[in-house]
């Protein structure tokens, strides 16, 4: 229940991103605030927007975390933030569908170097993988050339 939940959440933040206005005046205001500013989108009112609905994930995240492991703390969150920030470095920051595929590709590749090397060499794997994908596309995997005109 939790995965299907934790879909549907990556499957409305990208339709929001994609497919509503509100989605391209966020992704203006990312590419640039100056231009953002000369079409005249509300800045100001896009950054709190934008604020709420990651806030809002993020409770999200943390009822479906301690669903799954029946505990509530301040400090529940800290084991994975290091994962998720791994996640959006291979997927491509700003890439939704990436750090979907970010975050699976990590998944197999930490489950497959458990079954080669062990337990003890996991994490070690899966950060090798991403200095690997820094050193060689540093954008990550599954970004996309964006040209940048005004």
């Amino acid at each position: 229940m939790a995965l299907a939940v934790a879909l549907v959440l990556v499957l409305a933040l990208g339709a929001l991103l994609r497919l509503t206005n509100f989605g391209r005046v966020i992704r203006t205001v990312a590419f640039s605030e100056t231009v953002a500013r000369l079409v005249g989108a509300p800045v100001g009112r896009v950054r709190v927007a934008t604020f709420f609905v990651s806030g809002a994930l993020a409770g999200g995240a943390g009822v479906l975390w301690s669903l799954l492991f029946q505990s509530v703390s301040p400090f529940m969150g800290e084991t994975v933030l290091l994962k998720g920030l791994t996640v959006l470095i291979l997927g491509g920051l700003g890439n939704v569908a990436g750090a979907l595929a970010g975050g699976l590709l990590l998944g197999l590749v930490e489950v497959g170097s458990v079954v080669a090397v062990g337990a003890g060499y996991r994490d070690a794997v899966g950060f090798g993988l991403v200095l690997l994908i820094l050193l060689t596309r540093p954008t990550g995997l599954f970004s996309s050339r964006e040209a940048k005109r005004a």
